[in-house]
């Protein structure tokens, strides 16, 4: 009887540190229980594929969005820098209707600061979706050797045709008109927000409020005119839309 509780006891420490390595396994999402009786079927199957792909949540997206931009505007001839990836996530969040919060009313905004360093772009460079090579001209971002995977993402989870939507209306954009404007639209918002008209007076004023951003009006791209073409192509891009 005393061999056998000690066997047993041998056994019950064993599964006990089973259990322990199990529970971290499941509080990490690496894995996840089934139902015993349905291991062999299909639907067990598509269960242990489904365990290998990431959280879904906002950084996650902005990553596999920063890899499909990274991916449709890549050029060796144009570099692509981070101010122009900045610009086209919000323009393509605003598509989505989707939140804008974490962009603000910076010297080269609308720029977010928590998808540079703790959301979409370390993430995209950790998982080899892209490389950031960095040089006396700034930041260039290229193709990762694992963009495929990020690729993947954007058709299983629907978003291809918001880097298609991208590509057709800013492809051969510059830079300085991406500025242009996201910022004359998150001011457009603004000021709907604050019930007040849209105009190049109102869009004007609202810049020159924010002392982030009055040195805009000193830029020849953000002319009187350049203004009313933006406010145009905005309204045309997201009649209705509020930020």
């Amino acid at each position: 009887m005393d061999s056998e509780i000690e066997q047993l006891e041998k056994k019950l420490a064993k599964y006990q540190q089973i259990k322990q390595g199990m529970m971290q396994e499941l509080l990490t999402g690496r894995i996840r229980l089934v139902d015993a009786d349905v291991k062999k079927s299909p639907e067990a199957h598509m269960v242990r594929e489904k365990q290998h792909q990431p959280t879904h949540n906002q950084h996650f997206d902005d990553a596999v969005m920063i890899a499909g931009i990274v991916n449709a505007f890549y050029s060796e001839k144009y570099p692509l820098g981070r101010k122009k990836v900045q610009k086209l996530l919000y323009l393509v969040r605003r598509k989505e209707q989707a939140d804008i919060s974490a962009f603000h009313k910076k010297a080269a905004g609308p720029y977010a600061d928590e998808i540079r360093y703790k959301g979409g772009e370390p993430i995209a460079q950790k998982n080899k979706y892209i490389q950031v090579k960095r040089s006396e001209k700034g930041s260039r971002f290229e193709k990762g050797v694992q963009m495929q995977q990020a690729l993947t993402y954007l058709q299983d989870w629907g978003k291809q045709g918001d880097v298609d939507w991208l590509v057709s209306q800013f492809q051969y954009t510059s830079v300085n008109e991406l500025e242009l404007l996201a910022t004359v639209d998150m001011a457009i918002c603004d000021l709907r927000r604050e019930g007040k008209e849209t105009s190049v007076a109102s869009i004007k004023d609202l810049i020159h409020s924010n002392k982030e951003w009055r040195d805009k009006l000193k830029k020849a791209y953000f002319k009187d005119a350049d203004i009313q073409r933006a406010i145009k192509h905005c309204q045309e891009l997201f009649p209705d839309k509020e930020g």
